[in-house]
């Protein structure tokens, strides 16, 4: 088996979650952030399956905004700005 087929979950790496945390003034040392990484995998993993579960009780074949959204609502996480065809985004001037 290739490695292509061996991966199949996203995976952010502990690299990219020092990035996100400098970027907002933070540093984290490289036991945090892969245990960070990790977590953030296990949670994406967990709202996907949690969003297929949606889309299959909708008798659909294709996972949508909307069932992702639910999934984040279901486990009690806010539901950020993303594309969904429902709801216009108004964006502000600073």
């Amino acid at each position: 088996m290739s490695e292509r087929d061996e991966r199949k979950y996203a995976e952010i790496s502990k690299d990219s979650v020092k990035l996100m945390a400098e970027s907002v003034g933070l540093e984290l040392g490289d036991e945090v952030s892969a245990l960070l990484a990790q977590d953030v995998c296990y949670r994406l993993r967990e709202t996907t399956q949690n969003g297929a579960q949606f889309m299959k009780h909708a008798k659909r074949r294709r996972l949508a905004v909307e069932d992702f959204n639910r999934a984040l609502r279901w486990a009690n996480v806010e539901v950020g700005d993303g594309r969904d065809g429902k709801v216009c985004v108004a964006f502000l001037c600073l």
